[in-house]
């Protein structure tokens, strides 16, 4: 889906905007007025850096920025309007802000006119229903400064809209651009600083700057505002000694507008007037910024300079910069320049750390002295905690810097579970044991603030154990004919289902899962109402099990997971079954995979068969999760030891969303490797369907739920198994469903007992004492000699089914 927006502005008090119009164009056009929300929060659309100086012929950029203020910010534009006399636009390319967590966006428009002096830029999300909520660069402009002067940088006609369509009321801020000529000998008829270009140089200490005047004819009462950067300095002081224009009760200076606007009002007066180059005021300048080195610009704004008759002197000013400096001390001065906490992963680095997995603390220490340094040690501190050991720092030259590395494993809880992200107070001190002798021992160490959050995208939710038993019989997992697809409010999707049962067969259990995923509106779980139809009627299901998940941090922090229903009542036998997934919210959508059942059933005529089935719901993506392989393998564990002489085992996987390519994802078993390509369906819409004695699987068309079915007797210990489902480079998987099957060759009949006797007689019918009677087993020529008493005639031969089968011809001898 593509939201595209235009509108037109107007500033108001506050330098707000008001949405006079909106047209929101998607797949089918649609026009509609749109009132404005207001926000909780105001956002703001700034010109970044608001005031800049350059030279004439000097080529610059400068950002567009928006900071959202909490809102979800999916689309913005805006005009920017500049002084063609001294500024040329040569390029506006977009920025990253709307792109910031991966997703597509359309430029609506990107227009440069540099005859009336005005870009014009339109940038909107397309592909995903939520927006951005992170500060960051809408857009860059380049301009070259073809004359020296002043343009005001103004923004208009500024739009910023939300995933809904509707305008939020912005803050805008505008800015300024100064551009430079050559350096100036102070002609007559001008106000100027000496000097122009000066420099604090110690940090917290005062400067002195001339303010003076140069008029070819007499000046009375001139007036100046000068204004300065209150990040890096402060004017302090203004003191009229040695001017002409000092007299008693008649000069001064102020803070016009307050001592935080950055501007201070110099007025002198005099009754005969001056003329020439002249003091008119001295003023003290304070560095104030933590690190002692910045630079402010010093403008002459607002000036007047009154003859005789009060009439003004036409004049120019020239302003000036003002630059702190720390003091620089001969000797060795380590300093902690930065703290960085990060997860690298496999394919990038995030920006944050996260909870349960160990993450890297990178501090950074330069030796802003004059002499080299000696062997000393960094320590970490965490919440006023010391982390891990010392880091050793064999040495540091003059000038140079190095990097030492912590490990760091923040504990926290899935925000799945109601928790949140945690932040951290992290400090770092070079020498911390003092073993070098600095020239200032007082800026060793320097605090940041890091915030830890839960990762979902990594192994967080094992596959739990439903059931596990033994039966003669089999398993059956199938999705039908469903498919995969998004449900808006009210809308509902069906699918047929096929089951087909060995005669005789009785279902011992039946389950059905419903897999989802990209849930909106950000942050809740769907609402799903689930029918199945079967030969009786239609019937709502009530769920069994919910097992649910999310991203927890960053963009598309959406639920996914996996909503169990117990259907043995609903399904007893083969036939044609119909499920019905329906989205029940009142706003949003929520994307359902082809739903999946699994039946167990009983069967005499199968083999006697162990099982194990375990479900759940766990989202893995490396990739975008800025993890590596080994922290996204989701654990099915089959607890339990297996006893008999085994046929065969076969471990069966279900991963809604997995891809079928090599590096897509891993299987293991009992952390041997099943291997990489190991999925049929998933992300390959074509159906398939994987079987083998005891187990059937197929997926239809397009589903999007991929099927494994893996042959782990070699593989099997004799008590608690476990299967490891692990992405290395997909791009979003949720392993959902983990059975192991265990067939066992049952044991023969113990042989019957097979007893042979009679009595000998001779042909007279005399008994013949104590015989010798052999008996053979033509069919296997097995001879037995019978057991006889020296006193009777009676034989008799004890042996068992073993020996003599049904249909065995014996021969007696005797």
């Amino acid at each position: 889906m593509i939201k595209m927006s235009r509108s037109h502005f107007e500033k108001i008090n506050a330098r707000k905007s008001s949405l006079n119009t909106i047209c929101i164009l998607g797949i089918i056009s649609v026009l509609s007025m749109i009132v404005v929300i207001p926000a909780t929060a105001t956002p703001a659309i700034n010109v970044e850096p608001s005031y800049l100086k350059i030279s004439h012929n000097d080529t610059f950029t400068l950002n567009i920025t928006v900071n959202p203020a909490g809102n979800e910010i999916y689309g913005a534009q805006y005009d920017l309007f500049f002084n063609t006399s001294i500024l040329n636009a040569t390029s506006q390319t977009p920025g990253t802000f709307l792109s910031q967590d991966g997703a597509s966006t359309s430029v609506i428009i990107n227009r440069i006119n540099n005859t009336i002096g005005r870009l014009e830029y339109g940038e909107t999300r397309t592909g995903v229903d939520d927006g951005v909520t992170t500060p960051g660069v809408l857009a860059s402009i380049t301009f070259k400064a073809v004359k020296p002067g002043t343009s005001n940088l103004d923004l208009s006609n500024v739009l910023l809209g939300d995933p809904n369509g509707t305008a939020i009321e912005t803050e805008v801020n505008d800015g300024t651009v100064v551009i430079e000529g050559e350096q100036p000998s102070y002609p007559a008829n001008c106000v100027y600083f000496l000097p122009e270009n000066s420099t604090g140089i110690y940090c917290q200490n005062n400067t002195t700057v001339q303010v003076r005047v140069n008029t070819t004819v007499d000046c009375y009462g001139p007036q100046v505002d000068i204004y300065f950067d209150t990040s890096c300095v402060n004017i302090t002081d203004v003191n009229f000694t040695g001017s002409p224009w000092y007299y008693p009760g008649c000069h001064g200076w102020s803070y016009p507008y307050g001592t935080d606007a950055g501007i201070v009002r110099i007025l002198g007066c005099c009754i005969d007037g001056a003329s020439g180059d002249n003091l008119l005021a001295n003023i003290t300048l304070h560095c104030i910024n933590e690190t002692c080195d910045c630079t402010s610009y010093l403008d002459f704004r607002n000036t007047a300079l009154p003859d005789d008759w009060g009439d003004p002197i036409l004049h120019v000013t020239h302003n000036g910069t003002f630059e702190c400096k720390p003091e620089i001390i001969p000797g060795i001065d380590l300093n902690i320049t930065a703290i960085d906490a990060y997860h690298e992963g496999a394919y990038g680095t995030s920006q944050d750390p996260w909870f349960n997995l160990s993450n890297e603390i990178a501090a950074t220490v330069e030796n802003i002295g004059t002499e080299d340094a000696g062997a000393f040690n960094v320590c970490l501190y965490i919440n006023e905690e010391l982390i891990g050991s010392k880091r050793s720092v064999s040495g540091l030259d003059a000038g140079n810097s190095t990097t030492v590395h912590f490990e760091w494993t923040p504990i926290g809880c899935d925000c799945a579970d109601g928790c949140s992200p945690k932040a951290y107070t992290l400090k770092a001190i070079a020498d911390c044991d003092d073993d070098i002798i600095e020239s200032n021992e007082n800026n060793n160490e320097l605090t940041r603030q890091e915030t830890a959050y839960w990762n979902g995208y990594a192994a967080d939710e094992p596959l739990e154990n439903f059931v596990h038993g033994k039966l003669r019989g089999g398993l059956l997992f199938t999705t039908g004919d469903s498919v995969y697809g998004r449900l808006g409010p009210g809308e509902s999707r069906t699918g047929t289902y096929n089951i087909s049962l060995p005669q005789g067969a009785e279902v011992e259990l039946a389950r059905l899962n419903v897999y989802y995923t990209w849930v909106y509106p950000q942050g809740s779980p769907p609402q799903m109402e689930v029918k199945i139809k079967n030969q009786t009627g239609t019937y709502v299901l009530s769920v069994d099990k919910k097992y649910d998940d999310r991203k927890c941090w960053g963009g598309f922090d959406l639920y996914w997971g996996n909503w169990v229903y117990d259907v043995t009542q609903y399904i007893q036998e083969s036939g044609t079954y119909e499920i019905t997934v329906k989205c029940t919210q009142s706003s949003g959508s929520v994307c359902p995979a082809g739903p999946g059942i699994l039946i167990l059933y009983k069967d005499e005529t199968k083999p006697m068969i162990e099982y194990w089935i375990n479900e759940g719901a766990d989202v893995l993506e490396v990739k975008n999760g800025y993890i590596h392989p080994w922290e996204a393998i989701t654990n099915a564990s089959f607890k339990g030891c297996i006893n008999g002489r085994i046929v065969n085992a076969s471990l069966g996987i279900v991963n809604p969303w997995a891809n079928t390519f090599d590096d897509g994802g891993e299987l293991f078993f009992n952390n041997i490797s099943l291997g990489k390509d190991v999925y049929c369906g998933g992300m390959d819409p074509n159906a398939c369907n994987l079987s083998n004695s005891v187990i059937y699987m197929e997926v239809g068309w397009n589903p999007q739920v991929a099927i494994s079915l893996s042959t782990v007797k070699d593989y099997l210990t004799d008590c608690n198994n476990y299967a490891g489902i692990g992405d290395i480079h997909d791009i979003g998987m949720m392993p959902s469903n983990a059975f192991l099957v265990v067939e066992y060759e049952e044991a023969p009949p113990a042989p019957a007992p097979f007893f042979v006797y009679g009595w000998v007689n001779d042909s007279t019918g005399a008994p013949v004492l104590n015989p010798n009677v052999t008996i053979t087993n033509l069919n296997t020529t097995e001879v037995f000699t019978a057991e006889t008493n020296a006193s009777s005639n009676y034989y008799q031969v004890v042996t068992s089914s073993a020996n003599v089968s049904e249909g065995n011809v014996l021969h007696f001898r005797a």
